[in-house]
């Protein structure tokens, strides 16, 4: 009697994985997750800056929009992302640095795209990403 893979095992998008799963990843509650949300976006800062050997620069603003949502603007003066890989690090799970090198910060790997998970599940709306990389001396973005 062998497995019948079809049966056995189910087949997850990301955003369904983490629907199913967001407990278990810490996002339990309204504000544990906005603390979730604050430290991805800060540990990914360290960490882009101290791979490229600079102190980190880091502006977080935060603004109620009403009693449940809010719009959270994060800005740093780390290396940036390739315009290529902004899709990947910001709207595909475990995507990150973190599998290039040992991070001593972080704990999943679902960084910033679990953040945009949770933000378009609890609003509905798509969030807006805008990053500039320094190629050699020219900037792009």
């Amino acid at each position: 009697m062998g497995l019948d893979w079809e049966e056995d095992f189910q087949r997850l998008t990301p955003s369904e994985f983490f629907r199913k799963n967001k407990q278990m990843l810490g996002f339990t509650g309204k504000i544990r997750s906005l603390t979730i949300v604050f430290h991805e976006l800060i540990t990914n800062s360290f960490d882009a800056c101290e791979e490229a050997g600079i102190l980190p620069d880091i502006d977080i603003e935060l603004k109620r929009v009403d009693k449940e949502h809010y719009i959270l603007r994060h800005k740093d003066n780390g290396p940036g992302i390739p315009e290529e890989y902004v899709m990947q690090v910001y709207c595909m799970m475990f995507a990150g640095s973190k599998f290039r090198n040992i991070q001593s910060r972080g704990q999943q790997g679902l960084g910033c795209s679990g953040c945009v998970l949770l933000s378009q599940m609890t609003t509905g709306k798509p969030a807006r990403v805008i990053s500039c990389y320094k190629d050699g001396d020219e900037i792009k973005g």
